[in-house]
């Protein structure tokens, strides 16, 4: 484990490196769930998406996918559920942000 390694984090600092947090599944779905109710809304827009929360979002979803989730042993409910809400952020910022783009440029 790279954490455990003496003096790792102040080598990683020099290079302006450091060792990411692994988020867990409630992290993810507090953002989802105070997310979602403002995305599900019909006046919903790009302009309402806030881009670094929402690309912090992707990544630490994206991590927890690649290395969390298979370690993981919460019943598959939860967990499809858990997906489903995360897709859906995901798939209701891209529609909102690509109508904007199809508004301005197209």
């Amino acid at each position: 484990d790279l954490k455990r390694t003496k003096g790792i984090k102040p080598l990683l600092k020099e290079q302006g490196l450091f060792i990411p947090v692994l988020r867990e599944m409630g992290g993810l779905m507090s953002f989802v769930d105070q997310a979602l109710p403002g995305i599900l809304s019909e006046h919903f827009s790009a302009k309402h998406v806030q881009s670094r929360d929402f690309i912090d979002f992707m990544k630490d979803l994206k991590s927890w996918i690649r290395y969390s989730l298979p370690e993981n042993n919460l019943p598959l409910n939860i967990l499809e559920n858990a997906m489903e809400k995360s897709f859906l952020v995901l798939l209701s910022v891209a529609e909102a942000v690509w109508a904007d783009y199809e508004t301005n440029v197209g």
